[in-house]
């Protein structure tokens, strides 16, 4: 009996071993696939700036889901995405990023700007590109609530690229202003390959905009009209991309439709862009 017993012990320790061993060789295989799956990279980069104002239309009814129809229809290679929930009553105590990220099919990175009800409020960015690195700045000014800026450098053929996404508060708007150039400065990305998006809360004509049109190119003239906020008849640019020296602006525009006029008060910004 005791035999037995010692048989069975054994039997079963080598068994566990197998499948411990197994459970690993399947790992380490699919760890070295994924790392050796080719990247498809596009010719062009197109790029999307949104505030989605937390996923809740102008009606206040939860509208997600037409966030992601309209990412599926413009196919953006980076959405850049302002005022978007993590956890909140509001909408639901959905993270909002990992839903969008999930249902998308793209890489995400979330940064807190302030705390909201059970959760918070920030920034994303989502992309079809690999992230080599991701960092949620906070800002030192201590006027207005807690702010942030989210700075991402993505793999673009050994090229990195260097992405920006932030937001301000409209009545603190230049003292955060300061706060992001000296951000973005204080990364010295002498390659120029680099994007600032987000929602500035500041007209084209205020100082801060030309100021910050004369250090990066704004994807749009600056004689033309481009209004982002807000629906259902926007007269003012509040939302913005701005490019380094080294890359070339193919094409832009604000998608004012039906479809947009039914997601937020602001719409969305979208250009076409080339690495050189």
């Amino acid at each position: 009996m005791a035999n037995k017993i010692k048989i069975l012990k054994i039997t079963f320790f080598i068994a566990v071993s197998i499948s411990i061993l197994l459970v690993g060789v399947y790992f380490i295989l699919k760890k070295d696939t994924e790392s050796k799956k080719v990247i498809d990279y596009p010719e062009k980069i197109k790029i999307m700036q949104f505030d989605i104002n937390h996923g809740l239309n102008p009606n206040k009814e939860l509208n997600l889901k037409q966030v992601e129809e309209l990412i599926n229809k413009e196919k953006p290679h980076i959405v850049c995405l302002n005022n978007v929930d993590n956890g909140t009553q509001q909408t639901g105590y959905i993270n909002q990023a990992k839903k969008l990220g999930q249902d998308l099919d793209m890489k995400y990175s979330y940064g807190k700007r302030y705390e909201k009800e059970s959760g918070s409020t920030g920034n994303v960015i989502l992309t079809t590109l690999p992230i080599k690195f991701a960092q949620n700045i906070f800002f030192k000014t201590g006027k207005g609530r807690q702010n942030s800026l989210l700075y991402i450098i993505q793999n673009y053929r050994g090229i990195e690229f260097h992405i920006f996404n932030l937001q301000f508060d409209e009545k603190y708007a230049r003292e955060q202003y300061r706060e992001a150039k000296r951000i973005v400065s204080e990364k010295d990305i002498k390659s120029g390959h680099l994007v600032i998006t987000g929602n500035f809360a500041m007209k084209k004509t205020s100082n801060e905009i030309k100021e910050f049109s004369n250090m990066y190119t704004n994807i749009f003239d600056t004689s033309e009209s481009q209004f982002t906020y807000s629906i259902p008849n926007p007269d003012k640019q509040y939302d913005y991309i701005f490019v380094g020296n080294n890359v070339k602006v193919l094409k832009s525009k604000v998608i004012n439709n039906e479809m947009t006029q039914r997601i937020s008060y602001h719409l969305p910004v979208v250009t076409t862009l080339k690495l050189k």
